[in-house]
């Protein structure tokens, strides 16, 4: 349906065919569903990535005969990858695991009212998160910084977690690299938690704890951020590279491609590998 509606387009605004560059975003996203629900070893997600295949072949076919062959500059890629299934890995004799949010969640408020009296000191638990009660802190005078600390210590103490970062260490603190790195990417203060949650290699969020299905993404490791990055058509010459790139790379070089200025909050640089 997706890509019935893109050619749609295509044919209705004469998209490639006036004589101007047009831009089309196309996300294919039966990948993630079924992968989240499946896991990326199932014959669901091999039976899906088949057809998706297909769907590519029908779409470049379309922009031969629409716009003409070499008239369209394509680039494929992916916004995470995936861990193995928990239980895939174990089957493997590989250590993983899964921790349920809601536990998580739970643990953690019931030793806060244990320390520090009866109140609903956590408001939430979520993608590796925990948003505390700040106005309720306030009231009781505490002081946030030492209770994001105490919360920190507290999460430590979890089978699977082998770090945790308060709000206040990642804004005053930055990373080049590495696992703080990508904590740091994804954090935005006015809407992410208190403390940040790391879970060791192989572990992973089950919201149907203790149940393991399927998988999900969310770790710095290269299961989660190795992807791929594809581009095809329009000048695009015969190769590969091993260099590093990040998604935030791509814009900067289509710009450049295009002789074009790059994007308001463009933090990438070109693929010179790609360009020449």
């Amino acid at each position: 349906m997706s890509l019935d509606f893109a050619m749609e387009a295509i044919r209705a605004e004469k998209l490639g065919q006036r004589g101007i560059t047009d831009f089309l975003a196309l996300s294919f996203s039966s990948t993630d569903y079924v992968g989240h629900q499946f896991g990326p070893n199932s014959i669901e997600a091999e039976d899906t990535y088949l057809r998706l295949d297909l769907e590519i072949k029908r779409l470049l076919d379309y922009l031969d005969k629409t716009v003409g062959k070499g008239n369209a500059l394509i680039f494929l890629s992916a916004d995470h990858g995936a861990a193995h299934s928990p239980d895939f890995l174990r089957s493997h004799r590989i250590p993983a695991g899964s921790v349920g949010p809601r536990i998580m969640r739970d643990s953690v408020q019931r030793e806060l009212v244990r320390r520090h009296g009866a109140g609903n000191w956590v408001l939430a638990y979520d993608n590796q998160q925990v948003y505390l009660n700040r106005p309720l802190i306030a009231e009781r005078k505490q002081n946030l910084r030492q209770f994001q600390d105490e919360v920190a210590d507290i999460v430590l103490r979890f089978a699977g977690v082998t770090r945790a970062i308060t709000s206040d260490d990642l804004q005053k603190s930055h990373w080049e690299s590495g696992m703080l790195m990508f904590l740091e990417n994804g954090f935005f203060p006015k809407r992410s938690g208190d403390v940040l949650v790391v879970l060791e290699p192989g572990w992973l969020e089950s919201y149907a704890y203790p149940v393991n299905r399927g998988t999900t993404h969310g770790s710095s490791g290269n299961y989660d951020t190795h992807v791929p990055l594809v581009f095809w058509g329009w000048h695009v010459r015969h190769g590969e590279s091993r260099a590093p790139a990040a998604i935030t790379d791509i814009a900067p070089t289509i710009a450049s491609w295009l002789h074009i200025q790059e994007p308001d909050g463009c933090t990438g640089k070109p693929l010179v590998e790609v360009l020449r």
